[in-house]
């Protein structure tokens, strides 16, 4: 059962630009978030009427992770004792809201789950991004000729500009040079897919590299997910993406041994040669190369704020240059516990709805408490899962598709350090807290296998359903006894 809910968690992810109905007429309620409660449900089944153990194996994560839930609930001080009343609201629909995503986590560290479960939470993405992508490369002509599925359109209006609930003006976000419009398939904006993408390829190269055992046999079905992952990757014309392969060769050069390299060699060889022809074949149909676009937006980052070389329009690290300068004005008013979380927009003087980094909206919201918590979090999360790369015999006695699921760790660390610290604002969201449930799950399981610091936990030292079951016998005994 614990696998039909993740599968089902880990699909409905790419569902959330759809909502099912609006609450408080502005927040989308996703199929995401209603499997998510299920599951939460199932969770509280299985501790409360089964009465299963709860066991946690104990790292230091763990600790700044409910230092950062501590921190959520000490910014909302600042709201009760200086803030107006919607500010008060906010900052509680807000605190609701991370807590519900954040309890996967808790999940995660308290209740062991198998590595064939996800194993096949992995397959079923790896599949999916088959069909992502052919759609993605699909939508360039589509666009540029005014296909059918050209543009998709939203229904969530959780995406909207705060203070909207026009639906009419959630569009995906696709700039075009020319011809050539960035691929975004399902997804709003280009560098959503490239983060996709950047998650397959971990999984496609990293097997591969430390030669544990690809997710599937099929060496075809292998080569049609790199290329259309790859290929994808290339189209989406996203920063996100480029940085996101980088730290991935760059941690595979520090951390993995040296013969492991000549595979990485032969595999940044056939990118190359796939990368060639995609541009070539784009650059036929379009006028456009993608690579030649790729250098100029370099070239224009390298010198940003030089007055002889002009940025390429739609460049959005000035606009996050910006929002990062007035999150930082914010959480100066308010240096220890912030200005409360999701009350970022309430600062008229700054003029932002939202930071466009995790980690200064952490600041801004949460003060030094919730930063330094989130950080420390993120830190101990990469010393851990670095160490099953370079200390080997700390998991020799693991099957290997767990020790294919502890390779992976390290580099989705990576991948959500770009994400949350670089590129991207998934404090409250799902794309942040799902993934980290998955890399917490496995650490947990990890260490009890390990016979590490692990401690148990029973809610009910008789499950309720045992208790409901020997009242209800008494009470069917004494009924019969007075017939």
């Amino acid at each position: 059962m614990v696998q039909i809910f993740l599968i089902s968690i880990f699909f409905t992810i790419f569902l959330y630009n759809y909502q099912v109905f609006p609450l408080f007429g502005t927040y989308g309620v996703t199929s995401l978030d209603l499997v998510t409660l299920l599951f939460y449900m199932y969770f509280a089944k299985r501790v409360i009427w089964n009465g299963d153990r709860l066991t946690i194996g104990w790292h230091n994560a763990i600790y700044y992770f409910i230092g950062l839930l501590a921190a959520i609930f000490i910014s909302g001080l600042t709201p009760l004792f200086t803030g107006s009343a919607p500010e008060v609201i906010q900052f509680l629909k807000t605190s609701v809201h991370f807590v519900f995503l954040g309890f996967i986590v808790f999940i995660a560290i308290s209740y062991p789950i198998k590595t064939e479960v996800w194993t096949n939470v992995i397959r079923m993405w790896m599949i999916l991004s088959i069909i992502i992508n052919i759609f993605g490369m699909y939508q360039i002509p589509a666009r540029a000729y005014d296909l059918p599925f050209a543009w998709l359109d939203f229904t969530n209006i959780s995406m909207g500009v705060r203070g909207s609930v026009d639906v009419s003006q959630i569009k995906q976000l696709s700039l075009h040079y020319g011809d050539f419009f960035r691929a975004t398939s399902i997804f709003p904006e280009p560098s959503a897919l490239a983060s996709f993408n950047v998650v397959i390829f971990i999984f496609l190269l990293i097997p591969y590299i430390q030669k544990t055992k690809p997710f599937f046999k099929s060496k075809i079905l292998n080569t049609v997910m790199f290329v259309t992952t790859l290929t994808g990757l290339f189209l989406t014309f996203s920063m996100t993406g480029f940085i996101g392969v980088f730290l991935i060769i760059f941690g595979i050069f520090m951390l993995e041994s040296f013969r492991r390299l000549v595979p990485l060699i032969i595999i940044l060889i056939s990118s190359i040669i796939l990368i060639f022809l995609t541009d070539s074949i784009t650059e036929k149909f379009t006028g456009v190369s993608v690579a030649g676009l790729f250098q100029n937006r370099i070239e224009g980052i390298w010198h940003y704020g030089s007055v002889t070389k002009e940025g390429m329009e739609g460049e959005s690290i000035y606009g996050r240059v910006h929002t990062a300068k007035r999150s930082i004005n914010i959480w100066k008013k308010h240096p220890i516990n912030g200005c409360g979380i999701g009350l970022t927009a309430y600062d008229k003087k700054e003029g932002i709805y939202f930071s466009d980094f995790s980690s200064l909206t952490a600041l801004a919201e949460t003060g030094l408490i919730g930063f330094i918590s989130l950080t420390g979090m993120f830190i101990f999360l990469i010393i851990i899962t670095g160490k099953y790369i370079t200390r080997k015999l700390l998991i020799t006695d693991f099957s290997i598709e767990h020790k294919r699921l502890l390779g992976l760790l390290f580099y989705l660390m990576l991948h959500q350090v770009l994400i949350n610290y670089m590129t991207g604002n998934n404090f409250v969201k799902d794309a942040l807290w799902v993934p980290m449930g998955m890399i917490f799950s496995v650490i947990n399981v990890t260490i009890i296998k390990q016979g590490g610091k692990v401690f148990t936990l029973e809610l009910m030292k008789i499950p309720l359903k045992n208790t409901i079951g020997r009242a209800l016998n008494k009470y069917l005994s004494i009924k019969e006894k007075k017939l």
